[in-house]
């Protein structure tokens, strides 16, 4: 009995012991989640105040660019009015009269330019009995006169007409045995809009049948032409007509186009149908270029011209004692390359230049030849090929060399009664050319040429020297 009071007094004493133990523990449990709740609420706190900062900060910078975006639109209706205000006055002065200096200037102010060009000349032979065996020759073929001599002078005037066309003229002024003749060389419009990559030329101008044809004399890289645009094309091929171009919108440069020409001029003459609307001579062509890499392009082309010719007269015999005409159709396929060199794409201080060309015509139809009062009339049929090709290297920014070589052959048909036309097969000619030429600037070019000519019976050598000098604005020839 005693021992069991003993014991309920001692569990009661320590019962009463434990209790303020367990008190101050938990007291400091709670004191301990009551500060880290605090330093979350300030932590908390803190980042609360970060991101409300960051959004006053990304509220200025919006509500600035709102104001700048008005600004811009402000800026840009302005412009608006303004373009469209100018637009109306460029209107208005196309529709007023032309009654002030101010108004004709505005509607009148193209690009003029004037070329001059004159040479000296030594032949062996006399220049006037030159001809080509086995080649009927017509238009302006033949050699320039012998000495001191002014070639021919350019007056161009070109401008854009409107949106619509532009507009180019080039006159030409010559002396010639029977003294100064002025013509138009080119005078012709362009579109500027037509869709899908189409494009129209129409008026008088030189013909896509081959390469050098379109480009004037003036840009020549040697004095003269090559021997099969004497032979072929009367030295330089122009007609009045229209010429329907396509461009492809591809990376490769690739120009598809036909021509209706009159064919009133050689190789053509007095061509049959030239008196309609749809022309009397015909062409079609292709051209395909390209660069190759950053140095090297190049542009291939492939052309045909179709015309049947009247009464084409032969500049050769064209004597007061004997002539000779054609009557029949005539073909001339054409085939073209181009082959350019500038290191990384700039040709200003070295360049080089590699071209050349095939010719082939087919003639069939009859000769009318006359001499001294007697006349007779030849069944003809002509093969004719000829080709050229040429390098010219620039090795300085002014300095430029070149080397060409000619060559033509034949194998026309003629009857037994065939009294010396000059289409009999001979020799076939040909022409070696060198040249050199120095350019102070673009407006001034000089050039020494020589070539060794067996183009003719009697053969020669040849000697040039020439000078070309521009003035005022000329339009860029093509590639």
């Amino acid at each position: 009995m005693l021992v069991r009071k003993y014991l309920l007094t001692l569990g009661v004493t320590v019962s009463c012991l434990q209790s303020p133990l367990v008190m101050a523990i938990e007291a400091t449990e709670l004191q301990a989640m009551r500060s880290e709740i605090a330093a979350l609420r300030s932590d908390y706190e803190k980042r609360i105040q970060r991101l409300e900062k960051r959004l006053e900060l990304a509220e200025a910078d919006a509500k600035a660019a709102t104001e700048q975006a008005s600004r811009a639109a402000l800026i840009a209706a302005n412009a608006q009015d303004t373009a469209d205000t100018v637009l109306e006055d460029l209107e208005d002065a196309e529709t007023a009269p032309a009654n002030t200096f101010s108004n004709a200037a505005n509607a009148f102010n193209p690009a003029l330019s004037m070329v001059l060009q004159g040479r000296a000349t030594s032949f062996d032979n006399n220049p006037d009995d030159w001809h080509m065996p086995g080649f009927q020759l017509g238009g302006e073929s033949g050699l320039a006169p012998r000495g001191l001599s002014l070639g021919e002078t350019e007056l161009t005037l070109s401008a854009n007409v409107s949106d619509w066309f532009y507009a180019q003229a080039t006159l030409s002024v010559a002396d010639d045995d029977d003294g100064t003749e002025v013509g138009f060389e080119e005078a012709y419009a362009d579109t500027l809009n037509l869709p899908y990559g189409l494009g129209l030329r129409f008026g008088r101008f030189y013909s896509y049948i081959a390469f050098q044809n379109p480009i004037h004399s003036h840009a020549w890289d040697f004095a003269d032409s090559p021997l099969a645009y004497q032979a072929f094309l009367g030295g330089q091929y122009t007609d009045d007509g229209l010429r329907l171009s396509w461009l492809a919108p591809t990376d490769l440069f690739l120009e598809i186009g036909a021509e209706a020409l009159r064919g009133d001029n050689y190789p053509g003459g007095n061509a049959q149908d030239s008196d309609k609307f749809y022309g009397g001579a015909h062409s079609a062509f292709i051209h395909v270029g390209s660069d190759i890499g950053t140095s090297h392009s190049f542009k291939a082309g492939l052309a045909q011209l179709y015309v049947k010719p009247r009464q084409r007269d032969s500049s050769h015999l064209q004597t007061d004692n004997s002539s000779l005409s054609f009557d029949g159709k005539s073909r001339l396929t054409t085939a073209s390359l181009l082959y350019k060199w500038a290191p990384q794409g700039n040709p200003r201080n070295r360049n080089f230049t590699l071209e050349t060309e095939y010719f082939h015509r087919q003639e069939k139809g009859s000769l009318s030849f006359e001499q001294d009062g007697d006349s007779t009339l030849i069944d003809y049929r002509g093969p004719q090929q000829g080709f050229y090709v040429q390098g010219v290297y620039q090795f300085r920014p002014s300095w430029r060399a070149g080397l060409r070589y000619d060559y033509l052959w034949s194998s026309n048909k003629l009857n037994s009664s065939d009294p010396g036309s000059g289409l009999q097969d001979g020799d076939d000619p040909y022409r070696l050319t060198a040249m050199v030429d120095f350019s102070h600037s673009e407006f001034g070019r000089f050039r020494l040429q020589y070539a060794y000519d067996q183009s003719s019976p009697a053969g020669d050598n040849l000697w040039t020297l020439q000078y070309i000098l521009s003035v005022g604005s000329h339009s860029a020839h093509q590639y």
